[in-house]
């Protein structure tokens, strides 16, 4: 599978798949998720081994119980057995009740997701102009996204999620030179300021388009008061900062996941059946053609749709962040059960295991480093098998 990202030295995406009573209809994704903390280098490695002893503190503060209301109700997400809970000070999912292997743990439609297709159209108008986007990578046109939804305050679809966002991820391109420093890992130190340069690129253009969208959106009709305060958008303001972008930036990087793009799910190719049905009757009715030419020409376009989404999703990615799902915690010694769902138009988390109550329930980001753990994700795991360790200076 394709790593996240388009730097060189982008985070290898962990390897997600479908549950085995799942396979026929599910699309494996890969998850680039979810763990944060905002500790200093030197209190990485404790505090995640107290996350797996601590015991769990249910989150129900107004901000969390705000979100899990919104995603009962108006975002449809199907859940069960789990609840917003904090170990060791890290926000993750304990489990509430007993779950079995191959349980359907989690199911977002991707309606409550934050999306980004292949050759999407600007979605963040007012914010950044359309030249930025289309030469802008993925990753910053997500962060681009979550800051346009942060903006529209409540008016946004997904403002209760936005809401509830950490508003610090901890991941080491965040941290001071003296943080940075303490490593004391010259190869991951380097990675970071190439990271770090990256970004400032990034936000150096960002920054420009924003400064020209902004203006041109002040410039706009102001719409006429009204009585509902949630008829128009909020006024367009000054650009994001640096920080702000840096922030949607690390979000997206450590909660985004990427998989083959799904051009129709299938209540869109059962519209198109529809459709064609429709037309090859018409046909028929007026004398235009005789029923084997019709069938004939139906088959074809069905088909045709068929193979082109057949070809294009092997060398198209869409790039999601799931509510709910991005909370999910990273354990090596689990396997991941994270997919999507083709026939419910849906991205899903299933059981690959036996949960016992009380228990943290995990996902898998597949065989990463704790380089690669600690510079995307903001920790790093003990005793993890896949661990490297580059050597310098050796002569």
């Amino acid at each position: 599978m394709q790593q996240l990202g388009t730097s060189p030295k982008a985070a290898p995406a962990p390897t997600v798949t479908c549950s085995r009573n799942r396979l026929l209809n599910c699309v494996p994704l890969r998850a680039s998720n979810v763990s944060r903390t905002d500790a200093a280098p030197q209190q990485q490695e404790e505090r995640r081994r107290q996350e797996h002893q601590a015991p769990a503190v249910i989150l129900d503060d107004a901000r969390t119980q705000n979100f899990m209301n919104w995603a009962r109700g108006p975002a449809s997400i199907r859940f069960s057995g789990v609840k917003p809970s904090t170990f060791a000070g890290i926000r993750g999912l304990l489990a509430s009740k007993d779950i079995s292997n191959d349980d359907l743990i989690v199911e977002v439609p991707r309606r409550s997701a934050l999306v980004l297709a292949p050759k999407q159209r600007n979605s963040c108008q007012g914010l950044v102009t359309d030249e930025w986007w289309k030469s802008a990578p993925w990753f910053a046109k997500l962060a681009a996204m979550i800051l346009w939804h942060k903006r529209q305050g409540a008016q946004s679809p997904l403002a209760p999620w936005i809401a509830q966002l950490p508003s610090s991820t901890g991941v080491p391109v965040l941290w001071s030179d003296s943080q940075l420093q303490a490593l004391q890992y010259p190869p991951l130190i380097a990675q970071v300021q190439e990271q770090r340069r990256e970004w400032q690129q990034l936000y150096d253009t960002f920054l420009t388009s924003a400064t020209t969208a902004t203006t041109a959106a002040n410039q706009q009709p102001k719409p006429k008061p009204t009585s509902s305060p949630t008829s128009s958008s909020p006024p367009p303001s000054s650009p994001p900062s640096r920080e702000e972008f840096f922030w949607a930036m690390s979000v997206v990087r450590s909660r985004t996941f990427s998989g083959p793009y799904i051009g129709s799910s299938l209540p869109d190719r059962l519209r198109l059946l529809g459709l064609v049905g429709a037309l090859m009757a018409c046909n028929t009715a007026l004398g235009l053609a005789d029923l084997p030419h019709s069938l004939s020409a139906a088959l074809a376009v069905v088909l045709f749709n068929v193979l082109y989404e057949v070809i294009l999703s092997r060398s198209l990615k869409q790039h999601a962040i799931c509510p709910l799902i991005d909370l999910f915690n990273h354990s090596s010694a689990v396997q991941s059960e994270v997919s999507y769902n083709y026939f419910g138009d849906s991205y899903c988390v299933v059981a690959s295991r036996d949960v016992k109550q009380g228990e943290q329930v995990f996902i898998s980001y597949g065989p990463q480093s704790n380089d690669s753990l600690l510079q995307y994700y903001g920790f790093s795991e003990p005793a993890n098998q896949h661990d490297t360790h580059i050597l310098t200076d050796m002569l």
